[in-house]
């Protein structure tokens, strides 16, 4: 397709890639949640759940330049959390949770100086393990009517 624009405008023509799109790895991303009333003001819940970020079209693109370079696998998260929630009065909740997440296959960026060609090259690659463990506490008030404030805390 041809076109002529008038005067000063630009022509703006879209750039194609063809190439072949060969995953075919069904991913299963489970969440679980369990929620047990005690009574009407203390509740318990037991989640978990799983979640995947695969690389990006960038980060594909950089490592496919170079034939050294390992294909990039998804990231993955894996969360466990037991959470309390207390109506301690009808001005005051406190919501406390302790979590674990687990970071599998995390990708970093790595930009190093190659002083053979006085160029910077860049690839991604997944890096590791990661774990975390902590403690949230909320409490929320509300004093009046439409007021509310809430302080919060992780550890």
């Amino acid at each position: 397709m041809n076109w002529e624009l008038p005067g000063q405008l630009a022509q703006n023509r879209p750039l194609k890639i063809f190439g072949v799109y060969d995953e075919e790895k069904v991913e299963i991303i489970p969440r679980l949640a369990a929620i047990f009333y005690l009574n009407d003001n203390n509740i318990f819940k037991f989640l978990f759940g799983k979640a995947i970020n695969r690389p990006s079209f960038f980060q594909n693109t950089l490592n496919s330049l170079d034939p050294n370079r390992d294909d990039l696998e998804p990231e993955s998260i894996q969360t466990l959390e037991l959470n309390y929630i207390s109506n301690l009065s009808p001005m005051f909740t406190l919501n406390a949770s302790i979590f674990r997440n687990t970071l599998n296959k995390l990708i970093t960026r790595i930009v190093e100086f190659d002083e053979q060609t006085n160029e910077y090259e860049s690839w991604s690659f997944n890096a590791g393990k990661m774990v975390t463990n902590g403690i949230e506490l909320t409490l929320n008030a509300e004093p009046v009517l439409n007021l509310r404030f809430e302080l919060s805390g992780i550890y």
